[in-house]
């Protein structure tokens, strides 16, 4: 695919932050369309080139031209400071290889990849041991320079870890790395055999299952022909009200059981619909797991078959009474679906918030690779701390997501024993749930702050700055057998052989 502008990749990103970040589930009565909506916030684009000649008015345009003198004097001063950076890089270099030359136990390739670390860095590599500096030196370059920027106590500690190990630590994005780097030997050990690598290409490659483009369209299309029959259904449910409040007016009985048979008839029709929107939601979701989604279809298929089944009854009835039993069980039915919907529109939600965070893991690890790609060519761009700000913040959004869905899963279980919907039991669950959710919305609002900075900034330094979107990445998964032990999520590592121009 073609490559594109860095920042133009980043402002898309920020689109789909902001879109995830006010997801929201509608309210789930009658009266509302129970979906997640979105608000797009547009603030992060690219700037603009303007172009003139000598005779245009500024007044009369409002272009401001700039001469070409003075444009020639900036690229000339740009070009001067890449170069002045690139000297003090090389002679950064040259001193770092004199330094490690000096460790018998380096070979020329070893040298070669640790000269390319910042001088402090180097410092720390150096205090190493003989044992731990061989294992580490076995990395990739990339991954030894993510290892050293860890405090030399952390780097001494992780550095104890086999080759296996050590790859797998170096995957972890920032935020975890540094979490994971707190714990002792045994302890790394322990969650680290809990996790695999693998390499994907997209954040979407992350999603706990595969819904291919032909099923997804297929199901979207569902959606709006449904949310189109709920619009119907709604309107002719207000105008049957209407015809009823006439009718029970008139006195006239064989016309009130008529109209009253119509009117919950519509009635069960805006049940009817509004069940299968929230089942199209939860089939193309990629971030819930398969039997998950199977125990939700199941739940939502279970009511649609007894809202069914009282509208069969409800067109057989004959008599007065009939009508009455019909509505009293349309309104008890109604009273289980509000919160059956409602705790299944919730899963959906936690599940975008969770596309979102992969999608943030991944332009982590990418956003290092523009930036190592841009320090090679002379560029300086100092975003460090908003770099790991951002990751950790789509790390804490991460821990509350996933909080969020073990209370949601929770209740779903509890569900499928045979709890009710509305009991206080997986009410308390979904506040629990909300409450999360609400807070891993705030911490990705906050992720998106500092990602408009990091946008700012690389596009001050280096407009043309591109990155491939398909660039190769490292992914540390966690296995099943871990996740119930110890609170992972997928991270991501860029490839040492990803491209990146810059």
């Amino acid at each position: 695919m073609k490559k594109i502008m860095t920042f133009i990749v980043l402002t898309i990103f920020v689109l789909s932050i902001v879109s995830a970040t006010f997801a929201q589930t509608t309210q789930t009565s009658t009266d509302s369309n129970t979906e997640v909506s979105s608000n797009t916030d547009t603030s992060a684009g690219g700037g603009t080139t303007t172009t003139g000649v000598s005779h245009v008015n500024k007044e009369e345009t409002g272009v401001r031209v700039v001469p070409i003198g003075r444009v020639s004097d900036k690229r000339a001063d740009i070009r001067d400071k890449r170069e002045d950076v690139k000297a003090k890089l090389e002679n950064m270099r040259e001193k770092n290889r004199e330094r490690l030359q000096k460790i018998a136990t380096l070979d020329k390739a070893q040298v070669e990849r640790l000269s390319n670390l910042g001088v402090k860095n180097v410092d720390k590599i150096t205090m190493l041991k003989k044992e731990r500096l061989e294992r580490l030196t076995k990395l990739s370059q990339e991954k030894i320079e993510r290892l050293s920027e860890l405090e030399q106590d952390k780097l001494d500690k992780v550095s104890d870890l086999n080759e296996t190990e050590l790859n797998k630590m170096a995957a972890l994005d920032w935020s975890r790395l540094r979490k994971m780097a707190n714990n002792d030997i045994e302890r790394m050990r322990m969650e680290l055999r809990g996790i695999n690598i693998k390499r994907v290409k997209r954040a979407e490659d992350l999603s706990e299952r595969n819904v291919s483009d032909a099923t997804l369209a297929e199901l979207q299309d569902r959606f709006e022909k449904v949310k189109t029959n709920f619009k119907t259904a709604k309107d002719e449910l207000e105008s049957s009200r209407k015809d009823l409040n006439e009718a029970i007016k008139d006195k006239d009985e064989k016309k009130t059981i008529e109209v009253a048979k119509k009117h919950l008839l519509k009635f069960a029709d805006v049940l009817l619909n509004h069940l299968e929107k929230i089942k199209s939601k939860v089939e193309e979701s990629k971030n819930i797991p398969e039997d998950k989604v199977k125990t939700m279809t199941a739940d939502i298929d279970a009511e649609i078959a007894k809202v069914n089944s009282i509208k069969a009854e409800v067109q057989a009835a004959a008599t007065k009474q009939q009508v009455k039993d019909g509505a009293k069980k349309i309104r008890e039915e109604w009273s289980k679906i509000k919160s059956l919907t409602k705790l299944h529109a919730d899963r959906v939600v936690s599940a975008r918030v969770e596309g979102i965070v992969n999608q943030g893991l991944v332009l982590e690890k990418r956003l290092d690779n523009v930036l190592a790609k841009t320090k090679e060519k002379g560029i300086n761009v100092s975003v460090d701390t908003e770099v790991k700000l951002f990751s950790d913040k789509i790390d804490a959004s991460r821990d509350f997501y996933k909080q969020a869905q073990a209370k949601l899963s929770e209740a779903l279980d509890l569900r499928a024993k045979g709890e009710p919907a509305d009991s206080d039991k997986i009410k308390q669950l979904m506040k629990d749930a909300e409450d999360l959710l609400k807070q891993a919305r705030n911490s990705l609002k906050e992720a998106y702050d500092a990602l408009k900075t990091i946008i700012k900034k690389i596009k001050e330094a280096n407009p043309e700055s591109k990155l491939s979107e398909e660039t190769e990445v490292e992914v540390a998964e966690e296995t099943p057998a871990n996740s119930s032990t110890v609170v992972t999520s997928a991270t991501v590592q860029t490839n040492a052989t990803a491209t990146v121009s810059t």
